[in-house]
């Protein structure tokens, strides 16, 4: 039986000179058994690697590229390893002479994954669950062999081959802390055992690189944390462990605020750590997905059927004269812009195309479903079709989110987890998916429009926010940024071109649903469109007017020391609005562009006139572009979908639940609500304004 000592290395020199001469002499004890010493180099910034090979010829050295943390280090050394055990040792630690000969007999039981050497300090590690937590009991010192709930990653050996059936450490504790306990417990489960050898002698001196030298004490506190509270959730085994842990969790955020960071940062890692592996992906996508696919024949809002009518009716007349702005049987009258509708029309007859399949089927196989026929014929069936373009276009908002905020900076783990983010927080598939609105299908060419002009393609860039503006018109808030990006970089050929391009979609697109004086008419029927379907000051959107006034039907024309509060709106939108397109024109950087966007839009929802609840949408994808750019901004991002939920639900009250709906139709929480919103626009505001370097930690 041969063993490989293995110890990982980062920004290690100096131990490496103090402690790897007295581990090779220890090696050269044939009573250890030891074949070959590794050091695995994790991308250290000091001269680790050359002082290694100019003085210890005989060490194996492997060097990573780029820093992957601790479990990525151990695990490459391990497979790596030519011994059929492997000793992991931290870069402090200093074993005896005959460390190994004491725990190497244990390993004639196949069932031994692990034994863990005494420390002097320390004995076996005890695990419980209390408090709704995986917690660790004080170690207890003893002078007999004990099995051990875990073995410790810095002074232990391993069975080798079970290490790699096991996958080795995981390395969703990166960068360091519980990747150990977190393999040793997989390791119990499937029935291996772990002990602790008192007569197997090292000592740890506790000098490592994970220290205050390093990094700062709190990110350290806070790494610990975060990895406990992500190993007590690998560990979650039954339904009393989850309700145990969702009480304690809940007790402890209330008790003690600050944790809720770090509830925070372990859904974080944990949406990298998923995406990072190609199951992983695979799994967050088809989740997103389930979410919305269950969700989509549950329920929907009125809008929904109007949706659904006006399909159906298009597609029993074939034809889009005269349709819109009058009368549709059981539907609202058509107030969006022309694309729009000849989406819904091409949809519809899709739908008709898989139910003549579906027919298809039912006649040719005898084994299948009758009744899902008559099922997909009903107006449930026909709302739930009707929601898979915008379910659609919620993933494709999540990758303009990613792709975009890696062209302006974000690190790429953070823009991972805001577009994940983006999917799978309620927001997003309330809105499509539950609700049966379509705020994602505007959105998506919005982003897009955004994505063409930061490749310099400005001409794509104006077609695809035409796009955008002729499916709703929500999105031209944030028209005037993307000019002024293109006037910046002086692309007044593409402006020009985009401009004629741009109309002439417009009249092709208008021209079926009237042909006579069709750009008069168009135009005039777009700028009326605006006006919404209340001419009230506030129609259910969290913002200053609901703040003032609550939600009472207040005309927008009321007059405030003579002053229409409708032309005060506009006015107090422009102040704010001019101070983003002078800063922004002063900048002129690709972040300060996806910037302006997000508070153009943020302002318009707070300040201006006839805002609906849904008309935030628009902030709310750019807000997740600025989440991958700094943490801050992710709680910021954040924090406003929790705010949209809540007033999409304010609205609706769907599913109802009294507790929800009592707390939230309560008028003093809807208003700190709203004065916490327009909080969190002015420090977004003011870091627009600073334009500080992003710094990704902050």
């Amino acid at each position: 039986m041969s063993v490989s000592v293995v110890i990982a290395c980062w920004k290690g020199r100096k131990l490496l000179e103090k402690n790897l001469p007295k581990v090779i002499e220890a090696s050269e004890n044939p009573d250890n058994k030891v074949v070959e010493v590794i050091v695995v180099d994790d991308a250290s910034t000091d001269d680790s690697v050359s002082f290694l090979k100019a003085n210890f010829s005989k060490v194996k050295v492997i060097r990573h590229k780029k820093n992957l943390g601790y479990a990525a280090a151990c695990n490459t050394g391990v497979n790596e390893a030519k011994g059929d055990l492997v000793a992991i040792l931290n870069l402090d630690v200093v074993p005896a002479k005959d460390f190994l000969k004491a725990s190497l007999p244990h390993f004639r039981d196949q069932k031994t994954f692990a034994v863990t050497f005494n420390e002097g300090k320390f004995g076996p590690g005890r695990l419980v669950w209390e408090e709704g937590f995986l917690q660790i009991l004080p170690s207890v010192f003893s002078k007999t062999v004990l099995g051990t709930d875990w073995a410790s990653g810095g002074s232990s050996v391993f069975r080798k081959k079970l290490w790699q059936e096991l996958g080795g450490m995981d390395r969703l504790f990166l960068p360091f802390y519980y990747e150990d306990i977190d393999l040793s417990l997989r390791a119990s489960k499937k029935g291996y055992r772990c002990f602790w050898e008192p007569k197997s002698m090292v000592s740890h001196q506790h000098e490592a690189t994970i220290n205050v030298n390093n990094f700062r004490q709190g990110y350290l506190d806070d790494i610990k944390q975060r990895n406990h509270l992500l190993l007590t959730w690998k560990n979650i085994d039954s339904w009393q462990k989850f309700l145990s842990h969702f009480f304690y969790l809940g007790k402890k955020s209330l008790s003690h605020p600050g944790y809720l960071k770090i509830i925070f940062k372990s859904l974080a890692r944990l949406f990298v750590s998923l995406w990072s592996s190609r199951k992983g992906f695979w799994r967050l996508f088809f989740l997103a997905l389930l979410i919305r696919l269950v969700a989509a024949p549950v329920w929907h809002h009125g809008d929904a059927d109007s949706i659904y009518y006006w399909s159906r009716y298009l597609w029993e007349k074939k034809t889009f004269l005269n349709f819109l702005g009058n009368s549709i049987p059981d539907a609202m009258p058509p107030r969006y812009p022309p694309l729009f509708y000849l989406l819904l029309f091409w949809w519809r007859g899709f739908y008709d195309l898989v139910g003549r399949f579906l027919w298809f089927l039912n006649l040719k196989f005898p084994l299948f479903p009758s009744n899902l026929i008559f099922w997909y014929q009903e107006r449930y069936a026909g709302v739930a079709f009707n929601k898979l373009p915008a379910i659609m276009a919620d993933f494709g908002c999540a990758f303009l989110i990613y792709r975009i905020g890696r062209i302006i900076g974000g690190k790429k783990n953070l823009v991972k987890v805001s577009a994940w983010l983006f999917l799978l927080l309620p927001v997003t598939w309330y809105n499509s998916a539950y609700w049966g609105q379509t705020e994602s299908l505007y959105s998506v060419f919005v982003l897009l429009g955004f994505y063409f002009a930061l490749r310099d393609r400005f001409l794509l860039g104006l077609f695809s926010l035409t796009i955008s503006a002729l499916v709703k018109s929500t999105g031209v808030i944030v028209f005037p940024v993307f000019l002024i990006l293109a006037l910046r970089r002086k692309k007044f050929v593409d402006l020009l071109s985009g401009a004629i391009l741009s109309v002439l979609v417009a009249f092709l697109l208008y021209y079926p649903f009237r042909p006579i004086n069709t750009l008069p008419w168009a135009i005039n029927f777009y700028l009326n469109s605006f006006q919404g379907e209340l001419n009230y000051l506030v129609s259910n959107a969290f913002n200053l007017w609901a703040f003032i006034f609550g939600f009472e039907p207040k005309p927008a024309e009321s007059l405030f020391l003579g002053i229409p509060l409708s032309y005060l709106g506009i006015l107090i939108f422009s102040i704010f609005f001019l101070v983003i397109i002078i800063k922004l024109w002063q900048s002129n950087t690709s972040r300060q562009f996806i910037f302006a966007a997000f508070l153009s839009a943020f302002a318009a929802f707070l300040f201006l006139p006839r805002m609906h609840e849904r008309y935030f949408y628009t902030a709310l994808v750019f807000s997740a572009v600025l989440a991958g750019l700094r943490k801050k901004w992710l709680f910021g991002f954040v924090f406003l979908s929790l705010v949209h939920f809540i007033n999409l639900y304010h609205f609706w009250w769907y599913p109802k639940i009294p507790w929800l709906i009592s707390i939230f139709s309560n008028l003093s929480v809807v208003r700190l609500i709203i004065l916490s919103t327009m909080i969190a626009f002015l420090l977004f505001l003011n870091d627009f304004l600073k334009d500080e370097t992003v710094n990704n930690n902050r």
